[in-house]
């Protein structure tokens, strides 16, 4: 996440939290409550801190996120791997996939960023794009991943944004997984059929 990045750039920097305070035109205070995610970074302050440390952003946040066509070879070869390996905490089978699968034509999407709101906006936002509007589906499986700071929080906002975007008679299998191999960024994986 954002706060540990910022806090292990300064260190590999040898910076004090208030030389980064000086560059940013804040109080160390600021920036230890940051650094403790304790206070919200936004993304303006983010490109900058990047900028001081000289990294490069587009690493840390992901491409655009991509809707494929369902299909047999991609259900066998991307979506049930990545919707049923055992981390975390929810755990999707594969007889999920398949009855999602069952359902009619449909599609895969997934979204990752380093921040979570983007990343579930993205998400939504590339289904629009597509004209594959959500509201058409009748049978849903999302799944949220995040780092071993996630909260149920996270969870529950996932679902509260899909059902802004979803028929009240869809069909809808929610997934949550921490994976403790990461320490920041979220995936946020979609698979909606029935069309």
């Amino acid at each position: 996440m954002m706060h540990e990045l910022m806090k292990n750039w300064r260190i590999q920097a040898g910076m004090t939290q208030a030389e980064l305070a000086d560059k940013l035109f804040m109080t160390p205070q600021a920036i230890s409550l940051m650094e403790n995610g304790k206070r919200t970074i936004q993304y303006n302050v983010f490109e900058k801190i990047a900028a001081i440390f000289e990294k490069e952003i587009i690493f840390y946040t992901c491409d655009r996120p991509y809707l494929k066509p369902l299909n047999e070879e991609l259900l066998q070869r991307e979506v049930i791997p990545e919707f049923t390996e055992k981390i975390g905490l929810i755990h999707l089978d594969e007889e999920d996939v398949r009855h999602v699968f069952s359902s009619g034509p449909g599609y895969f999407a997934k979204s990752q960023n380093i921040i979570f709101e983007e990343a579930l906006e993205n998400l939504f936002l590339r289904f629009k794009e597509e004209h594959t509007h959500l509201s058409k589906a009748s049978s849903i499986l999302i799944q949220f991943e995040g780092p071993n700071n996630s909260s149920f929080e996270h969870l529950d906002s996932t679902s509260e944004e899909l059902y802004k975007y979803i028929s009240k008679e869809a069909n809808v299998i929610i997934g949550c997984r921490i994976n403790d191999t990461e320490s920041h960024g979220f995936t946020l994986r979609l698979m909606a059929a029935g069309y």
